[in-house]
């Protein structure tokens, strides 16, 4: 992809592909992808950042699936659930410019609900998706499900602050959605950073992964604002701003329903705020979780003597190294052959890690106290 050659017009096409419909459901519509695994391993659920579909796990029509998470995935008997939200793309056919957090979490569950997987879950989100971990994590949770890990793949965590506005407020389009992908006919300047992103893999790889033509048809997409987590809101047709109702919608300091979450971050420049600050921002959210979740009652949640308690404090003070990893690459560093079959590779490893984590939180507790995760 040749992010600065000259753009002709092109527009987001309404095609759909295999394996995606459209799902309606508690007054939401999202485009899923669903492909059944193994029943005995994890289902995967992938929520995409702002400005995209999901499709950049999955691909396109005509995609090398190899260039994919998906197709990684499967190798390893995994299934995959992916859903896009409603935003402006033809393709979901339902833009929603309201929608908040809350109401988007309910939706996932509703529709992971209709999957019937009775097995565990493994949560991957991308980029703005971090900004739902505990709203969904707890609407799942209301829905019965076993949770094996959340993984961030350069996922903002939903701490005030981490999602800058511009002045005035990041560009709306004429029915409330963040223009991100699209306005006027053509991607927006965001969006073209998103192209010089993906050519950075391109170079990675020796050869163009998604062509910019398909890139913009099929997976850039304007983006219900509120998913963003700021005080920009739009309600009732019109623009507002409202900080308290962006950190209720978050649940920002709920920290015990919080989920323990793993963190794939890339190595580029390019995205050097995921770089340098995903281990940081989704450390403290683990250490808060568990400090919430251990130490309200008992004299210290639990902890059956000095010994549990100096495994338990030598614990909490390497999970941010122990569920960390990283794969080379910018904001798109799972796509292309080389990142997607090194993310799942890593995907699988850290929900193993997260698991150990439980187990050895779990030894130091007393019988009758309760999981912490």
């Amino acid at each position: 992809m040749n992010a600065d050659a000259p753009l002709s017009p092109v527009t987001p096409s309404p095609a759909r592909f295999d394996g995606e419909k459209p799902l309606s459901g508690g007054g939401v519509t999202s485009l899923c992808y669903f492909r059944p695994g193994d029943a005995r391993q994890p289902l995967v659920l992938f929520l995409p950042g702002g400005g995209h579909l999901a499709r950049v796990v999955y691909g396109h029509g005509g995609a090398r699936r190899e260039d994919f998470l998906d197709f990684w995935l499967e190798r390893r008997g995994l299934g995959l659930m992916a859903l896009s939200y409603p935003g402006g793309h033809p393709a979901v056919g339902a833009a929603q410019p309201d929608l908040t957090i809350s109401a988007w979490a309910d939706h996932i569950a509703w529709a992971v609900a209709e999957t019937r997987h009775e097995g565990p879950l493994v949560i991957a989100m991308w980029s703005m998706a971090g900004r739902s971990v505990r709203t969904v994590n707890r609407a799942l949770l209301s829905k019965g499900f076993a949770i094996d890990c959340f993984v961030s793949l350069a996922a903002t965590p939903p701490l005030p602050g981490l999602m800058p506005l511009t002045t005035g407020g990041e560009p709306l389009t004429e029915d409330g959605l963040w223009a991100i992908g699209f306005t006027g006919g053509g991607p927006t300047a965001r969006g073209l950073l998103f192209l010089t992103d993906l050519a950075g893999q391109d170079r990675g790889a020796g050869r163009a992964i998604i062509a910019r033509d398909d890139y913009l048809r099929h997976y850039l997409s304007n983006t219900p604002i509120m998913l963003r987590g700021v005080s920009q809101r739009w309600s009732g047709g019109t623009t507002g701003w409202d900080a308290g109702a962006a950190l209720a919608d978050m649940g920002v300091d709920r920290f015990q329903e919080y989920p323990l979450t793993a963190v794939i971050a890339p190595t580029d420049p390019i995205d050097g705020h995921h770089v340098l600050g995903d281990r940081a921002g989704w450390g403290f959210l683990n250490v808060q979780k568990l400090m919430a979740a251990t130490a309200t009652s008992e004299g210290g949640g639990g902890l059956v003597d000095r010994d549990c308690w100096t495994r338990f404090s030598d614990l909490i003070n390497a999970i941010p190294q122990r569920l960390h990893r990283t794969v080379p690459g910018g904001h798109f560093f799972f796509v292309g052959e080389g990142g997607a079959r090194e993310t799942v590779r890593q995907m699988v490893a850290l929900s193993d890690e997260v698991r150990a984590v439980r187990a050895e939180i779990q030894s130091c507790l007393r019988p009758t106290a309760e999981p912490p995760c």
